[in-house]
């Protein structure tokens, strides 16, 4: 358990190197200027922002004011199919 500003997380993915990632992790689109990489704090792979537009607070996730983190396209359907009990989904900006 580690705490972190106003958030605190139960477990943690292991996140993709920014390094290793020189596309998208679904649609493999390239990244560049223009097209930044975000990861899912879910998974921990790195997406387009097309491919990780949802937001949610996932199960584990312990956060005032229900404050929502960036999951990809996979993690919010997970996030449907598993009805995480008391937990929003909504879009990034």
């Amino acid at each position: 358990k580690s705490t972190s500003g106003r958030m605190t997380v139960r477990w943690a993915p292991v996140w993709q190197d920014d390094d290793d990632a020189e596309e998208c992790s679904r649609c493999r689109a390239d990244f560049f200027l223009f097209r930044r990489r975000h990861h899912c704090r879910v998974c921990g792979l790195i997406f387009c922002d097309d491919c990780s537009p949802h937001t949610s607070v996932p199960p584990g996730f312990v956060a005032p004011h229900k404050c929502t983190v960036r999951v990809c396209l996979e993690c919010a359907r997970s996030h449907v199919d598993h009805n995480w009990a008391d937990h929003t989904i909504g879009m990034a900006r």
